[in-house]
Protein backbone atom coordinates (compact mmCIF):
# COMPACT_ATOMS: atom_id res chain seq x y z
CA UNK A 1 0.00 0.00 0.00
CA UNK A 2 1.50 3.44 -0.98
CA UNK A 3 2.55 5.46 1.94
CA UNK A 4 0.16 8.17 0.85
CA UNK A 5 -3.93 7.27 0.12
CA UNK A 6 -3.94 9.39 -2.57
CA UNK A 7 -1.19 8.10 -4.43
CA UNK A 8 -3.23 4.65 -5.50
CA UNK A 9 -4.28 4.50 -8.60
CA UNK A 10 -7.95 4.05 -7.22
CA UNK A 11 -9.25 6.91 -5.18
CA UNK A 12 -12.35 6.60 -3.98
CA UNK A 13 -14.64 9.45 -2.97
CA UNK A 14 -13.52 9.10 0.69
CA UNK A 15 -9.96 9.28 -0.09
CA UNK A 16 -10.54 12.28 -2.26
CA UNK A 17 -12.17 14.33 0.57
CA UNK A 18 -9.61 13.83 2.85
CA UNK A 19 -6.73 14.51 -0.19
CA UNK A 20 -8.36 18.05 -0.52
CA UNK A 21 -9.12 18.41 3.22
CA UNK A 22 -4.95 17.45 4.85
CA UNK A 23 -3.92 19.82 1.59
CA UNK A 24 -6.25 22.39 2.95
CA UNK A 25 -4.86 21.90 6.32
CA UNK A 26 -1.28 22.46 5.25
CA UNK A 27 -1.14 25.11 2.56
CA UNK A 28 -4.37 27.09 3.66
CA UNK A 29 -4.81 27.23 7.43
CA UNK A 30 -7.76 29.33 7.86
CA UNK A 31 -5.81 31.01 10.93
CA UNK A 32 -3.66 32.55 8.55
CA UNK A 33 -5.55 32.96 5.13
CA UNK A 34 -8.92 34.56 6.73
CA UNK A 35 -7.01 37.82 8.19
CA UNK A 36 -5.29 37.70 4.69
CA UNK A 37 -8.62 37.68 3.05
CA UNK A 38 -9.65 40.52 5.31
CA UNK A 39 -6.90 42.59 4.57
CA UNK A 40 -7.60 42.06 1.08
CA UNK A 41 -10.84 42.99 0.73
CA UNK A 42 -10.26 46.20 3.21
CA UNK A 43 -7.84 47.45 0.80
CA UNK A 44 -10.22 47.21 -2.49
CA UNK A 45 -13.17 48.62 -0.06
CA UNK A 46 -11.60 51.01 1.59
CA UNK A 47 -11.82 53.80 -0.95
CA UNK A 48 -15.64 53.91 -1.15
CA UNK A 49 -16.69 51.51 1.92
CA UNK A 50 -20.10 49.59 2.04
CA UNK A 51 -22.28 50.66 5.02
CA UNK A 52 -23.43 46.99 6.04
CA UNK A 53 -21.18 45.08 7.79
CA UNK A 54 -23.04 42.17 5.64
CA UNK A 55 -21.29 43.64 2.91
CA UNK A 56 -17.86 43.43 4.27
CA UNK A 57 -18.05 39.94 4.83
CA UNK A 58 -19.10 38.90 1.20
CA UNK A 59 -16.16 40.82 0.26
CA UNK A 60 -13.81 39.44 2.39
CA UNK A 61 -15.20 35.78 1.72
CA UNK A 62 -14.91 36.23 -1.73
CA UNK A 63 -11.44 36.84 -1.25
CA UNK A 64 -10.81 34.16 0.47
CA UNK A 65 -12.02 31.96 -2.18
CA UNK A 66 -10.22 33.57 -5.03
CA UNK A 67 -6.57 33.18 -3.34
CA UNK A 68 -7.56 29.76 -2.52
CA UNK A 69 -8.13 29.28 -6.01
CA UNK A 70 -4.89 31.48 -7.15
CA UNK A 71 -2.68 29.72 -4.53
CA UNK A 72 -4.23 25.83 -5.65
CA UNK A 73 -2.77 27.30 -9.44
CA UNK A 74 0.47 28.69 -7.92
CA UNK A 75 1.30 24.96 -5.89
CA UNK A 76 0.00 23.08 -9.43
CA UNK A 77 2.30 24.85 -11.55
CA UNK A 78 5.26 25.07 -9.10
CA UNK A 79 4.98 21.28 -8.41
CA UNK A 80 8.41 20.35 -10.01
CA UNK A 81 10.18 23.27 -8.48
CA UNK A 82 8.37 22.31 -4.88
CA UNK A 83 9.64 18.81 -5.34
CA UNK A 84 13.03 19.99 -4.74
CA UNK A 85 12.51 22.87 -1.87
CA UNK A 86 9.24 22.21 -0.44
CA UNK A 87 9.34 18.04 -1.24
CA UNK A 88 6.91 17.33 1.86
CA UNK A 89 4.45 19.06 0.47
CA UNK A 90 1.02 16.85 -0.98
CA UNK A 91 1.10 17.62 -4.80
CA UNK A 92 4.83 16.84 -4.31
CA UNK A 93 4.28 13.35 -3.28
CA UNK A 94 1.14 12.68 -5.25
CA UNK A 95 1.55 10.73 -8.71
CA UNK A 96 -1.75 11.79 -9.78
CA UNK A 97 -2.78 15.23 -9.50
CA UNK A 98 -5.94 15.08 -11.54
CA UNK A 99 -8.05 15.43 -8.55
CA UNK A 100 -6.34 19.13 -7.52
CA UNK A 101 -6.69 20.10 -11.45
CA UNK A 102 -10.86 19.19 -10.89
CA UNK A 103 -10.73 21.28 -7.70
CA UNK A 104 -8.37 24.36 -9.17
CA UNK A 105 -11.36 24.00 -12.20
CA UNK A 106 -13.67 24.11 -10.34
CA UNK A 107 -12.57 27.21 -7.97
CA UNK A 108 -12.24 28.76 -10.99
CA UNK A 109 -15.78 28.74 -12.53
CA UNK A 110 -17.21 29.20 -8.89
CA UNK A 111 -15.00 32.38 -8.26
CA UNK A 112 -16.18 33.53 -11.89
CA UNK A 113 -19.98 33.19 -11.26
CA UNK A 114 -19.65 34.60 -7.73
CA UNK A 115 -17.85 37.77 -9.16
CA UNK A 116 -20.52 37.86 -11.63
CA UNK A 117 -23.44 37.95 -8.91
CA UNK A 118 -21.88 39.92 -6.72
CA UNK A 119 -20.65 43.20 -9.02
CA UNK A 120 -23.43 42.32 -12.13
CA UNK A 121 -20.60 44.08 -14.02
CA UNK A 122 -19.47 42.59 -17.44
CA UNK A 123 -16.26 44.60 -17.01
CA UNK A 124 -14.98 42.32 -13.65
CA UNK A 125 -16.04 39.63 -15.06
CA UNK A 126 -13.53 40.01 -17.95
CA UNK A 127 -10.98 41.61 -15.85
CA UNK A 128 -11.22 38.47 -13.74
CA UNK A 129 -10.83 36.14 -17.01
CA UNK A 130 -7.97 38.43 -18.05
CA UNK A 131 -6.18 37.72 -14.65
CA UNK A 132 -7.03 34.20 -15.26
CA UNK A 133 -5.20 34.14 -18.80
CA UNK A 134 -2.12 36.35 -17.80
CA UNK A 135 -1.10 33.91 -14.79
CA UNK A 136 -2.27 30.67 -16.76
CA UNK A 137 0.03 31.73 -19.78
CA UNK A 138 3.08 33.27 -17.80
CA UNK A 139 2.98 29.35 -16.25
CA UNK A 140 3.51 28.09 -19.52
CA UNK A 141 6.02 30.29 -20.42
CA UNK A 142 7.98 31.12 -17.74
CA UNK A 143 11.56 29.45 -17.59
CA UNK A 144 11.33 25.90 -16.19
CA UNK A 145 14.54 26.48 -13.92
CA UNK A 146 13.61 24.86 -10.57
CA UNK A 147 15.95 27.39 -9.26
CA UNK A 148 14.37 30.60 -7.32
CA UNK A 149 13.48 33.60 -8.96
CA UNK A 150 12.32 37.11 -7.78
CA UNK A 151 11.03 37.92 -11.30
CA UNK A 152 8.65 35.37 -10.98
CA UNK A 153 7.77 36.04 -7.60
CA UNK A 154 6.86 39.78 -8.45
CA UNK A 155 5.05 38.38 -10.95
CA UNK A 156 3.02 36.40 -9.77
CA UNK A 157 2.26 38.82 -6.96
CA UNK A 158 0.08 40.66 -8.95
CA UNK A 159 -2.93 38.49 -8.57
CA UNK A 160 -3.60 39.95 -4.53
CA UNK A 161 -3.57 43.81 -6.29
CA UNK A 162 -6.03 41.91 -8.52
CA UNK A 163 -7.84 40.29 -6.67
CA UNK A 164 -8.47 43.44 -4.14
CA UNK A 165 -9.67 45.42 -7.21
CA UNK A 166 -12.41 42.56 -8.17
CA UNK A 167 -14.02 42.66 -4.77
CA UNK A 168 -13.95 46.34 -4.43
CA UNK A 169 -17.07 48.19 -4.67
CA UNK A 170 -18.34 49.94 -7.82
CA UNK A 171 -17.76 53.27 -5.90
CA UNK A 172 -14.13 53.19 -5.45
CA UNK A 173 -13.59 54.02 -9.21
CA UNK A 174 -14.15 57.78 -8.60
CA UNK A 175 -11.90 58.03 -6.13
CA UNK A 176 -9.18 56.45 -8.89
CA UNK A 177 -5.75 57.62 -7.06
CA UNK A 178 -7.05 56.56 -4.12
CA UNK A 179 -7.93 52.76 -5.34
CA UNK A 180 -5.15 52.55 -7.14
CA UNK A 181 -2.89 54.14 -4.10
CA UNK A 182 -4.55 51.14 -1.93
CA UNK A 183 -4.08 48.28 -4.42
CA UNK A 184 -0.11 49.38 -5.12
CA UNK A 185 0.40 49.52 -1.24
CA UNK A 186 -0.77 45.94 -0.74
CA UNK A 187 1.67 44.49 -3.79
CA UNK A 188 4.56 45.73 -1.81
CA UNK A 189 3.52 44.68 1.34
CA UNK A 190 3.61 41.08 -0.32
CA UNK A 191 6.98 42.20 -2.21
CA UNK A 192 8.04 43.08 1.11
CA UNK A 193 6.87 39.87 3.16
CA UNK A 194 7.80 37.46 0.31
CA UNK A 195 11.84 38.73 0.55
CA UNK A 196 11.55 38.75 4.24
CA UNK A 197 9.96 35.52 4.36
CA UNK A 198 12.03 33.36 1.80
CA UNK A 199 15.27 33.17 2.94
CA UNK A 200 16.29 31.58 -0.82
CA UNK A 201 15.01 34.83 -2.67
CA UNK A 202 16.82 36.94 0.35
CA UNK A 203 19.94 35.42 -0.97
CA UNK A 204 19.09 36.49 -4.89
CA UNK A 205 21.21 39.19 -6.60
CA UNK A 206 18.61 42.55 -6.27
CA UNK A 207 16.65 41.15 -3.79
CA UNK A 208 17.73 43.92 -0.98
CA UNK A 209 17.31 46.49 -3.05
CA UNK A 210 14.19 45.51 -4.63
CA UNK A 211 12.94 45.46 -0.53
CA UNK A 212 14.59 49.09 0.23
CA UNK A 213 12.52 50.12 -2.62
CA UNK A 214 9.96 48.68 -2.02
CA UNK A 215 9.57 50.08 1.43
CA UNK A 216 10.31 53.13 0.75
CA UNK A 217 7.50 53.37 -1.99
CA UNK A 218 5.57 51.81 0.59
CA UNK A 219 5.89 55.53 2.66
CA UNK A 220 5.84 57.15 -0.07
CA UNK A 221 2.02 55.68 -0.50
CA UNK A 222 1.36 55.74 2.74
CA UNK A 223 2.21 59.69 2.80
CA UNK A 224 0.25 60.13 -0.44
CA UNK A 225 -3.02 58.56 1.55
CA UNK A 226 -2.30 61.05 4.31
CA UNK A 227 -2.20 64.26 1.82
CA UNK A 228 -4.91 62.94 -0.58
CA UNK A 229 -7.45 61.89 2.01
CA UNK A 230 -7.12 65.10 4.26
CA UNK A 231 -8.18 63.95 7.31
CA UNK A 232 -10.36 66.30 9.26
CA UNK A 233 -12.30 63.76 11.76
CA UNK A 234 -11.21 64.51 14.92
CA UNK A 235 -7.78 64.11 16.38
CA UNK A 236 -8.25 60.01 16.32
CA UNK A 237 -7.39 59.84 12.43
CA UNK A 238 -3.77 61.60 13.49
CA UNK A 239 -3.50 59.22 16.02
CA UNK A 240 -4.05 56.26 13.37
CA UNK A 241 -2.23 58.03 10.85
CA UNK A 242 1.22 58.60 13.54
CA UNK A 243 1.07 55.30 14.64
CA UNK A 244 1.34 53.78 11.06
CA UNK A 245 4.01 55.43 10.34
CA UNK A 246 5.63 54.95 13.26
CA UNK A 247 4.75 50.94 13.17
CA UNK A 248 5.91 51.17 9.31
CA UNK A 249 9.29 52.76 10.22
CA UNK A 250 9.88 50.43 13.23
CA UNK A 251 8.87 47.36 11.23
CA UNK A 252 11.54 48.26 8.43
CA UNK A 253 14.18 49.12 10.80
CA UNK A 254 14.01 45.94 12.45
CA UNK A 255 13.66 43.60 9.56
CA UNK A 256 16.51 45.08 7.89
CA UNK A 257 18.59 44.99 10.85
CA UNK A 258 17.85 41.41 10.99
CA UNK A 259 17.76 40.22 7.61
CA UNK A 260 20.45 37.79 7.40
CA UNK A 261 18.48 35.82 10.35
CA UNK A 262 15.86 33.07 9.00
CA UNK A 263 13.60 33.33 11.84
CA UNK A 264 13.96 37.03 12.75
CA UNK A 265 12.96 38.07 8.99
CA UNK A 266 9.56 36.53 9.41
CA UNK A 267 8.39 39.88 11.09
CA UNK A 268 7.26 40.80 7.91
CA UNK A 269 3.75 39.64 8.67
CA UNK A 270 3.60 42.52 10.70
CA UNK A 271 3.23 45.02 7.62
CA UNK A 272 -0.53 43.48 6.60
CA UNK A 273 -1.46 44.78 10.23
CA UNK A 274 0.19 47.98 9.37
CA UNK A 275 -1.74 47.89 6.22
CA UNK A 276 -4.78 46.41 7.53
CA UNK A 277 -4.79 49.55 9.89
CA UNK A 278 -4.12 52.26 7.04
CA UNK A 279 -7.00 51.08 5.08
CA UNK A 280 -9.72 50.99 8.18
CA UNK A 281 -8.61 54.49 8.64
CA UNK A 282 -9.59 55.55 5.17
CA UNK A 283 -12.65 53.65 5.55
CA UNK A 284 -13.62 55.68 8.40
CA UNK A 285 -12.86 58.96 7.04
CA UNK A 286 -14.81 57.87 3.76
CA UNK A 287 -17.59 56.70 5.47
CA UNK A 288 -21.05 58.95 5.11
Amino acid sequence: MPRYFWMAIEVGPMSWSKALGQYLCNRFPVTQFVPLAVFIAAAGLAPAPPGLLSEWAVAAALALILVLQFRLWDDIADRERDRISHPDRILCQSRDIKLFLIAALSLSVMSGLLLAWYHGQNARSAAYLLLCATLFAWYRLRPASTAPSLLNSMLILLKYPGIAWLVSTPGAAHDTPLLISCLFSVYLIFIIFEILDDHSLRQLAGANSSLLASFGLLLCVWVFIVLWTRPHAGQLPWVAWSLIMLGTLTLGLSDFLKLRDRKAARKGRGFFLVGLLVYLTVAIERSP
